[in-house]
């Protein structure tokens, strides 16, 4: 109840299925102004995930999802003033560990303390640069997937994703 009582307040508008605030709300949770949580500082310096060590409940999903699907093990759990929580292995900036960038740890993070930033825009404003080339880089489980939901055969599948992403001016 205690972790979940931190939620009520937190503003979270990244996840619409928050286990925290599901929790809050099944054992009627109710928070209290006369002991507002001490905020924690928001890491924002990766390119493509951001970091609010204040939603953390320490499930360690990311943990494992970061160690079993993409074998890096960016995250680590560690003491800090006698304080278990969850950061970027021996204290570095995310970005300056091992992360590929994969965004699974976002993926899998209950809460929204590990949340994906927005790169849409980005993306739409490159396309409408004419000065700029703008490269589509395909992971192997989208080339995959996309065979198998279209029934598209192995060997056939890039060139049909090609064709598809130069229409949409990559």
């Amino acid at each position: 109840m205690s972790e979940a009582s931190r939620c009520l307040e937190c503003g979270c508008t990244e996840r619409y299925d928050c286990e925290l605030r599901n929790y809050a709300s099944r054992y009627s949770v109710q928070y209290d102004p006369a002991q507002p949580a001490t905020p924690l500082p928001i890491d924002e310096n990766h390119p493509i995930i951001r970091r609010d060590a204040g939603k953390c409940i320490l499930c360690g999903l990311c943990l494992k999802v970061c160690r079993e699907m993409e074998g890096v093990s960016a995250l680590s759990f560690f003491e800090n003033e006698y304080i278990l929580t969850i950061g970027p292995n021996d204290h570095r900036p995310l970005d300056l560990t091992t992360c590929v960038s994969c965004g699974h740890c976002a993926t899998v993070c209950p809460t929204g303390a590990l949340t994906l930033k927005p790169a849409l825009p980005d993306v739409y404003r490159a396309l409408n640069n004419p000065e700029l080339t703008v490269i589509a880089q395909i992971a192997p489980a989208v080339r995959a997937a996309f065979g198998e939901y279209y029934g598209i055969d192995a060997a056939n599948v890039m060139p049909i994703l090609k064709r598809r992403l130069k229409t949409a001016w990559f």
